[in-house]
């Protein structure tokens, strides 16, 4: 389906003022974003009763992007105005934003905790501060205070406009996420912030390069353990090496074949255990452990170990298939079909290239570069005949193509009317410099606290989109 982002500077004006309003518009054309240079839109603004204000036409950049300006007449209505696109197709995408007078506040009240997670019977500290837009600290301002089990206080800032809030989370019985508000009572101004209470002292993590290794391949799982707040933790758990197999029931048993004892470091959490499955099937890797308070702490992953038995003569040997535009990629192909000559396809909703290989028995290694036309997925096929027998795998690869915006003002602060320079600078993934289109709004960040910018971050917007191409544009199989 297209994809559409339509987005104002700002989300409220008042009466009078200018609004600056940019579109990025995409089709999609075989799995990937396209458009159209040059093509025509209707852009229509209309008031909260939905009567037309103005109208105009645009044509689609370079770029893909349509961009301009409406005044808003003096006696502007108050309420939801709205700004809408159409293409000669009836394709429309509508944005609204905000009219109304307004003032803005003069200041900032923020509650920060010590930090973000405590666990049961700890006390919970957090710093309040108060300051003028303009810097100064608010020095003596009575704060007034809400905390988690409906009881409210009150503070006076010192002279940096400091104070603090002091709780003892015996009072609160489950684990779970709590508030804390605040007001600072001469200027109407809130603020708010959040912490967890934990009742686990750590959560643990496997990790596998893949999820297939050969029979006798040396291969290395990563254990990681962090603490609720995300910081890595020491701890000692017992690593099983289980292989499952069935039973006459129809179910499953596993089977204990080798145990290690493991323990994280505090400066990264980890640790790692390397070695060989010299049995083909299928197992599960489990880690066991008991946290500060005696709760069992369990991490599993489930590992495939391709021996002489495996059904899957061709079988790929794949570490990472999240890969960058522009990247070279070393595919290790396992090959139990016999030696002889394959197809190999590479694929999306369209045929990117092919390549007839001589592949020989084991491991095959075959290489490819990652182009723009494999975005945003793709996936790579190979196809053998083997006497009556065909043989056929393929593995899917999503791709990425990021862009690296900087921003630097010439000034660090200006006075108010002053004027200054700022440089954009944006490079792509490879840090080799990109011509771009850009916008840049500069907003009051008083104005945010009124209302807050309800657009959806541009890079997951898009994001999104691709997750969803690339899983409809290719099917991984293998037989």
């Amino acid at each position: 389906a297209p994809r559409e982002y339509l987005y104002t500077d700002r989300a409220a004006y008042q009466p009078g003022q200018r609004v600056h309003w940019r579109a990025i518009l995409r089709s999609v054309v075989a799995g990937a974003f396209a458009f159209e240079e040059g093509q025509s839109w209707r852009i229509e603004l209309s008031d909260p009763a939905g009567r037309g204000v103005h109208e105009e036409r645009g044509a689609l950049s370079s770029f893909g992007t349509l961009c301009g300006t409406f005044d808003l007449p003096a006696e502007a209505a108050s309420g939801t105005w709205s700004m809408t696109l159409e293409d000669k197709n009836a394709r429309r995408i509508t944005h609204a934003f905000l009219v109304e007078p307004y003032r803005l506040q003069r200041a900032e009240l923020v509650l920060t905790p010590d930090r973000q997670v405590y666990y049961r019977g700890e006390p919970i500290e957090l710093e309040v501060s108060a300051r003028w837009y303009w810097g100064e600290p608010i020095a003596d301002a009575r704060v007034g205070y809400a905390l988690p089990d409906g009881l409210q206080g009150e503070l006076f800032t010192d002279a940096e406009g400091r104070g603090r809030i002091r709780f003892d989370s015996r009072e609160l019985l489950e684990q779970g996420t709590y508030s804390f508000s605040a007001t600072l009572m001469e200027e109407g101004v809130g603020g708010e912030a959040v912490v967890h209470l934990a009742t686990r002292g750590y959560q643990a993590e496997l990790a596998l390069a893949r999820d297939v290794v050969l029979a006798g391949e040396t291969f290395t799982i990563t254990l990681a353990t962090q603490a609720p707040d995300g910081k890595p933790v020491t701890a000692d758990m017992r690593l099983a090496i289980l292989r499952r197999e069935s039973t006459r029931g129809g179910g499953w048993a596993e089977v204990a074949v080798a145990a290690h004892t493991l323990t994280t470091d505090a400066r990264a959490g980890q640790a790692r255990w390397t070695g060989a499955i010299e049995t083909g099937g299928s197992y599960i890797l489990r880690a066991q452990g008991d946290d500060r308070f005696g709760n069992p702490i369990v991490a599993s992953v489930a590992l495939t170990v391709s021996g002489a038995e495996d059904a899957l003569a061709l079988r790929w040997l794949i570490d990472d298939t999240d890969v960058d535009v522009g990247e070279k990629l070393a595919l290790a192909l396992n090959n139990r079909a016999g030696a002889g000559l394959a197809l190999l396809t590479f694929h999306a909703e369209r045929v990117l290239g092919y390549r007839i290989l001589e592949l020989g028995e084991g491991l095959n290694t075959i290489e490819l570069a990652v182009e723009h036309a494999h975005y945003p997925a793709f996936a790579a096929s190979i196809a053998a005949l083997r006497g009556t027998r065909f043989h056929h795998s393929s593995a899917a690869f999503a791709v990425e193509r990021r862009l690296a915006l900087e921003i630097h003002p010439a000034e660090a602060t200006v006075a108010p009317g002053g004027r200054t320079k700022v440089e954009l600078v944006v490079r792509d993934q490879t840090g080799a410099p990109v011509v771009a289109e850009l916008s840049l709004a500069v907003v009051d960040e008083a104005l945010y606290e009124l209302f807050p910018d309800g657009a959806p971050p541009l890079e997951a917007f898009f994001a999104a989109h691709d997750e969803s191409m690339a899983s409809s544009a290719v099917t991984p199989s293998s037989a």
